[in-house]
């Protein structure tokens, strides 16, 4: 007995077993607030547009090319048996249906996808008015039989390619610029098409054989599925880049690392020192001033960059807040007396956990927001809810590497961005770099490897990595000697 396919999302959520639908909303959490009901309201969820670019934010690569090939279907098809591992990747997330032999894409998937990309509509919905002399003039070009044969050779990867090698540089030019966005054209009569002996143009060759379709009198569309292969996609990475590493040596690893805790730690101090006597304002947008902050890196000997990086960790691990006062001040808290009554490697732990969890993206002092006004430190303006995810991915990806071994910045951007293409924004390279920037100067990392007391704080020894870190600070000084 055969079990019949399901017929819509909810109809395919209704068959899965418990301890999927308890995988599917661990991977999608909104989907669980509140408890669905049914199937149907999780369907439901699952296919609202919010959800489903949440969802896309963790794709990789591999699984988001499949997803452009349904979406650049108007109906359900199938997936290369090469691909099967992904699709079903793709199916405990909801964001397709059916299985073999046809998957279904979520509506608001294709959507999703499609909107603000600059791609235009299916070959498919293109040629649905081709008939007659049009559509046979179409299927002797490209040696097809029939609608359907003429479909598959415009859908097809690779026929595409190879339309577009035969096609001249100007012709390549043409398609190149539209398939860039947006994908329309104009062009005297561009209904007509033009038997092949009688082509007398770059934009009728590629009208003469489907890569460009005439809409109306006098504008063309680009084929969604001929922009894609010119993009790239679908024919997107398979395999993740790798991820390559140098020898450096755990100890050299350590001991650079283990310089930059003492150094924050110490900064850390200064700074919250110097505030105590001289507590700079409290902007009234909130944050701090400009001012306050140059001086702040002035008398520490850093960047602005730098000095932002220590005042937020500071602030985050509860060491300095606002007064509660009609005119506030920024002031160490009681806090502060009890951490510096710690010894070093606490002091450094208590940093970098705080740094590790804090939502906010300290990088982004001093940019532009949409108003184009300066981002302050310690303001709202640079609160970001997915901070401690973006910092967990680079660290995770640094445990990935042997001990003693260093990583550079170029290998993790290009590896983060194939496992999570569209996590990001146009900020999608940039976050990863200043990670990186930070778990270098908060100690973490020492000639661009992971220490290994950051190793053992990241696997959650929070005791043995202070320890480990112990043994690699120099003595406190606890006495002068004055002759």
């Amino acid at each position: 007995m055969t079990t019949a396919a399901p017929r819509s999302l909810a109809d395919a959520l209704r068959a899965w077993p418990d301890d999927r639908l308890a995988r599917l909303l661990q991977a999608r959490p909104d989907l669980a607030v509140p408890i669905p009901s049914d199937a149907g309201l999780l369907a439901s969820r699952a296919a609202s547009s919010l959800s489903v670019r949440r969802a896309l934010e963790n794709v990789d690569a591999r699984r988001l090319s499949l997803l452009e090939t349904l979406a650049a279907s108007e109906g359900p098809m199938p997936l290369p048996e090469a691909d099967a591992d992904a699709a079903a990747g793709l199916e405990d997330l909801a964001l397709i249906w059916g299985g073999v032999p046809e998957w279904h894409l979520v509506g608001s998937v294709r959507d999703v996808l499609t909107t603000g990309t600059g791609l235009g509509r299916p070959v498919a919905v293109l040629l649905a008015d081709h008939t007659g002399s049009r559509l046979q003039l179409l299927e002797e070009a490209l040696g097809a039989i029939g609608r359907d044969q003429l479909l598959q050779r415009l859908t097809d990867p690779d026929s595409i390619r190879a339309l577009l090698d035969k096609a001249g540089p100007q012709a390549q030019a043409i398609v190149a610029q539209l398939a860039a966005g947006p994908p329309f054209g104009k062009l005297k009569d561009a209904r007509r098409l033009t038997p092949l002996d009688e082509v007398d143009s770059p934009v009728r060759w590629l009208l003469s054989r489907g890569l460009l379709v005439g809409i109306d009198d006098e504008t063309l569309e680009l084929p969604r599925e001929v922009a894609l292969v010119v993009r790239g996609a679908p024919a997107a990475a398979r395999t993740e880049p790798a991820l390559t590493t140098t020898k450096v040596g755990v100890k050299d690893i350590d001991r650079a690392a283990a310089h930059e805790a003492a150094d924050v730690v110490n900064k850390v101090e200064k700074l919250l020192e110097s505030w105590s006597d001289d507590p700079p304002s409290v902007l009234r947008s909130g944050g701090l001033g400009v001012r306050d902050l140059k001086k702040a890196a002035k008398d520490l000997d850093i960047t602005e960059p730098a000095a932002a990086l220590l005042i937020e960790v500071a602030y985050a691990a509860a060491l300095l807040d606002q007064t509660p006062s009609v005119d506030p001040d920024w002031l160490p808290t009681p806090a502060f007396d009890r951490w510096l009554a710690l010894p070093p490697e606490d002091r450094w732990l208590e940093l970098a956990r705080a740094w590790i969890g804090m939502p906010r993206m300290p990088a982004l002092v001093g940019s532009r927001d949409e108003r184009d006004k300066a981002r302050a430190a310690l303001s709202q303006d640079v609160d970001r809810a997915a901070a401690p995810t973006d910092r967990r991915r680079v660290l995770d990806l640094l445990l990935e590497t042997r001990a003693g071994q260093a990583v550079s910045e170029e290998t993790v951007v290009s590896v983060l961005a194939w496992r999570a293409p569209r996590r990001g924004a146009r900020l999608r390279d940039l976050i990863p770099s200043w990670i990186l920037g930070e778990v270098a100067a908060l100690g973490l990392s020492g000639r661009a490897g992971l220490s290994s007391f950051s190793r053992l704080l990241l696997d959650g020894h929070d005791r043995d990595a202070a320890r480990a870190l112990r043994d690699l600070l120099p003595e406190p000084i606890d006495h002068v000697l004055v002759q």
